[in-house]
């Protein structure tokens, strides 16, 4: 697990065989690249997949003021703390719809299950770890390198550290609902028996 945002920017840097920063207000040219774009490089990685470690649930309240039109009778704030990068449902399961930073619904009571912006490096897995470090190689190479072979190669590392990532992310989601499906089929046994 990584112990910090530079500690994933250094993966990139070192991937592209540049020098690796001590800090992201150090000043140095890399330091300036990646402090004004590191979060959107993160987030963008975040919402490529429905992450375990970037899923919240959270219950929210209606606004007071209900939004336009006749389709939906409610809106809510979407949580920005932790901000909320992608929709993944409601719970109860019921239509709804995103407008800005909205969400529309006809219940008057919603858990939102959403992909929340990672705001602690310590909780990303080594493997999502190592992707987004290629995502920053990716998006440097070109400013850092100047160099097409090395751009097409960080873009194809990026995307195999991705699907790496997400292969391991969706075993372990995989299990649990394997261990589920197990435990419901264990209590049916008991049940009959």
């Amino acid at each position: 697990m990584a112990a910090s945002w530079v500690e994933i920017c250094n993966l990139g840097l070192i991937a592209l065989g540049s020098q690796p920063i001590a800090s992201l207000t150090e000043g140095s040219n890399n330091a300036n690249l990646l402090a004004a774009s590191y979060r959107a490089l993160i987030d963008e990685v975040t919402v490529e997949h429905e992450w375990a470690c970037a899923g919240m649930r959270q219950a929210i309240n209606p606004l007071s003021d209900a939004p336009d039109g006749d389709e939906y009778g409610y809106q809510y704030q979407l949580p920005v703390s932790p901000m909320c990068l992608k929709i993944r449902g409601v719970d109860p399961d019921s239509p709804y719809e995103q407008m800005g930073d909205k969400l529309l619904s006809n219940e008057d009571q919603l858990t939102l299950i959403f992909t929340a912006q990672i705001t602690n490096p310590t909780l990303i897995p080594p493997l999502l770890t190592r992707a987004m470090g290629m995502k920053v190689a990716e998006f440097l190479a070109p400013k850092i390198a100047q160099n097409n072979t090395l751009t097409q190669l960080m873009q194809a590392k990026y995307e195999a550290a991705l699907l790496k990532a997400m292969w391991a992310d969706n075993r372990g989601k995989r299990r649990r609902d394997e261990d589920t499906a197990g435990s419901e089929e264990r209590q049916r046994i008991d049940e009959v028996t």
